[in-house]
């Protein structure tokens, strides 16, 4: 008995501990390939580029195997849905249904198929009608077509936790994040802790939490493994989920943000064109704990798009330059005398209040001093004009 419970305690203990960030990779392609592409009926992204890799065929078999677990899972929610939350033998038993059908599963020891089933539990939750949010197909932004959103069922207040919506957090050496991430196709997970000063992989179901620049939720750490997610606003059901990513995570200020807020705003993605040249890029992450980190690869498209931006600034300029030159050929003493009367306002502005006043003090008594020798001089010659003998 107190054996079993040993063994018992190891693996509760195997399940809670550090992720490895390999480890990690692999049970979530694991999981979110059994749980939710068969009911979104295509391959959602994986840190494995080559299972994910965009215009894939779907085998024969994958499709059947999608059909027998979407009935597997659609059984799950019915049952679930009765039985109420908190009823985890459905849990167990749709997990070994679905184990019976994905014969991968078998392939792991005891201690980390584990840890895998609890992981594929995280995902089971997406399904479960008393989970309080749920996973939809998501085609708004051009870069990844096709992807998941996830979704509030029920409603929300400020500051109320998503309780049963869960990241798994696993620190990156400099040599695992060389060995893991392709930059452009699976570095969208890769977090920054400020807190940690270091970078990690943000897997798990929050890992489909979408960005918008007015978010109405954040993630908040509740250990060294593991985050959860809180509403920053009233969330009604059937409101998408929406946390910050960064500010320069979609390129310079997000000039290439596509979420609904710039949409509406005229903003990002949606901004004129002719009235971001001269953006630049703060390469600032969010002031709350974690930010998606703005990647080398990113970084350089920034980067690129700055450079542009400037030469293009440049050739306009030269272009102004040269109407400028052509212009003041055909009236070059207007150019000249508008020019000239430009420096002197400039060199007028430049002079401190104090030299300002006295100068126009000094022009005031100029001009007084002046007014009296022309009125003087006006009749005195009108004097000397009359004839000799005139009444005065």
């Amino acid at each position: 008995m107190t054996a079993r419970r040993n063994a018992d305690q190891k693996s509760q203990a195997g399940t809670n501990a550090a992720w490895d960030p390999l480890e990690l990779c692999r049970f979530d392609d694991y999981a979110t390939a059994v749980v939710v592409d068969p009911l979104l009926q295509f391959t959602t992204h994986k840190m494995d580029v080559n299972s994910s890799r965009a215009g894939k065929r779907i085998t024969q078999e994958q499709l059947k195997n999608w059909e027998t677990i979407r009935s597997i899972i659609t059984e799950f929610q019915i049952v679930v849905g009765h039985l109420g939350h908190g009823d985890y033998s459905v849990y167990k038993s749709t997990y070994e249904k679905i184990r019976n059908v994905r014969k991968t599963l078998h392939d792991f020891e005891t201690l980390s198929e584990k840890r895998l089933q609890k992981h594929i539990f995280l995902y089971l939750k997406m399904w479960d009608p008393n989970s309080g949010y749920t996973i939809r197909e998501c085609d708004r932004y051009s870069k990844e077509h096709r992807g998941g959103a996830l979704y509030a069922t029920i409603d929300y207040k400020r500051g109320e936790d998503i309780r049963e919506l869960e990241g798994c957090i696993a620190r990156m050496s400099p040599e695992q994040h060389e060995q893991i991430v392709v930059e452009g196709q699976n570095d969208y997970s890769i977090q920054y802790s400020t807190s940690k000063r270091c970078s990690q992989l943000w897997l798990g179901p929050a890992a489909f939490l979408n960005h918008d620049c007015c978010p109405n939720s954040e993630i908040l750490s509740t250990g060294p493994n593991t985050a959860s997610v809180r509403a920053t606003k009233d969330i009604k059901s059937n409101e998408e989920l929406l946390i910050f990513y960064g500010k320069g995570f979609f390129g310079p200020e997000n000039c290439e943000c596509e979420c609904r807020t710039c949409e509406r705003r005229g903003a990002g993605a949606f901004t004129d064109k002719s009235r971001s040249a001269d953006r630049r890029s703060p390469a600032k992450l969010s002031s709350g704990k974690y930010g998606l980190r703005m990647t080398s690869n990113r970084q350089r498209i920034a980067d690129d798009k700055t450079r542009k931006n400037t030469e293009l600034n440049t050739s306009v300029g030269s272009s102004n330059t040269a109407d400028s030159s052509i212009a003041s050929n055909s009236d070059e003493s207007f150019f000249e005398a508008d020019a000239n009367e430009n420096i002197a306002k400039s060199k007028l502005s430049e002079e401190p209040p104090l030299t300002r006043k006295r100068r126009r003090s000094k022009l005031s008594v100029d001009e007084t001093a002046s007014s009296r020798v022309s009125r003087v001089t006006r009749l005195r010659s009108k004097l000397l004009s009359r004839p000799r003998g005139a009444p005065t």
